[in-house]
């Protein structure tokens, strides 16, 4: 990517620390999970990276099924380990169902069919817009409040994927 995409890359990365800031303060288990959010975007990044090819050449619902059954098989023993420990309750399950056909299934679906078409790098837009988008979930679901960091968070996230998405 050239300057100005590097720019905006950073301040989307500066976004996501910025909307996290106010649960650092919080104790060691949040920054964990916000290093794992870290962690998440950066795969995404590789994602990106390894699909442009694949999507071009087989098409973006068999890279996302193939991709579904490795992390599946992957996951599985982890699952399984669990299951002693844990109970059968519907909402969770019409809640993972929901999620996985709607934001695993469809809209990952087309997240790589973007990928094919504008590249790794402009496509990566759409991992800045996932933290709003749980910022926002989190106000309306869980009655959240937003603090000023926050907003300057969406901004900068904003902002550094303009500079992203932006052709040239």
């Amino acid at each position: 990517p050239g300057r100005r995409r590097m720019i905006g890359l950073v301040l989307g990365m500066t976004g996501v620390v910025l909307l996290a800031a106010p649960d650092v303060s919080g104790g060691g288990q949040n920054v964990v999970g916000i290093g794992l959010v870290l962690v998440a975007v950066f795969s995404y990044a590789v994602a990106n990276i390894v699909y442009v090819p694949l999507q071009q050449r087989y098409g973006s619902l068999p890279v996302v099924l193939w991709s579904l059954v490795v992390a599946s098989a992957v996951l599985a023993p982890l699952g399984v380990a669990g299951l002693s420990s844990s109970r059968f309750e519907t909402g969770p399950v019409v809640a993972l169902l929901i999620l996985g056909v709607l934001g695993t299934g469809v809209v990952r679906s087309l997240h790589v069919a973007l990928v094919g078409r504008v590249g790794a790098t402009r496509g990566s837009i759409v991992a800045w817009l996932v933290p709003v988008v749980a910022l926002g979930l989190g106000v309306i679901v869980l009655g959240e409040h937003i603090r000023a960091v926050q907003i300057a968070g969406i901004a900068v996230t904003t902002l550094g994927g303009y500079l992203v998405s932006k052709r040239g």
